[in-house]
């Protein structure tokens, strides 16, 4: 939830600070203590990595995802975007109950890569900024967070070759 400790109101540009226990929400509406009129909180989505997965990160998930894997991994409860592998098919899009984004041509399904080599060079393309605030990210709305970097090398490790991994 995104939240700051004070708040400039659109109407009057008062400063408006949060008290001691109190924090400025998004979506909260609120009354400035200057003008008096109403203001709905809203702030904006914090900053995401613009730097592009590389190669070597897709080549890691590509494999991963052949042997069966799917990122995230998930839970009964998890409803979200993931990637997953059918039919020698790549795909991107919301997983359901039972599992991945499994139907090639239904809603769910944001992108299809017919191929390991397309997936590599779609994902070494991506990055946490393209896949989650992109207008052709498919997420539902801004505040969804689909994959990140973080995610994809909690599955697959990171880069071996970058320096400080052991």
């Amino acid at each position: 939830m995104r939240e700051t400790e004070q708040y400039t109101c659109p109407h009057c540009g008062m400063v408006v600070r949060a008290g001691a226990d109190d924090a400025f929400r998004n979506g909260d509406v609120r009354v400035c203590p200057g003008c008096r009129c109403r203001m709905t909180i809203d702030l904006p989505l914090p900053p995401l990595d613009t730097a592009p997965y590389g190669n070597s990160l897709a080549e890691r998930v590509a494999d991963f995802l052949l042997a069966g894997g799917e990122i995230p991994g998930r839970h009964p409860y998890f409803h979200g975007v993931c990637l997953a592998q059918l039919d020698g098919a790549f795909l991107y899009g919301y997983a359901h109950d039972s599992g991945g984004p499994a139907f090639y041509d239904t809603t769910p399904v944001i992108r299809r890569l017919e191929n390991r080599a397309a997936f590599v060079a779609w994902l070494s393309a991506q990055s946490d900024n393209r896949l989650n605030r992109a207008p052709d990210a498919g997420l539902n709305s801004p505040e969804e967070v689909g994959i990140t970097r973080r995610l994809l090398e909690a599955a697959v490790g990171p880069d071996p070759d970058e320096p400080g991994v052991s």
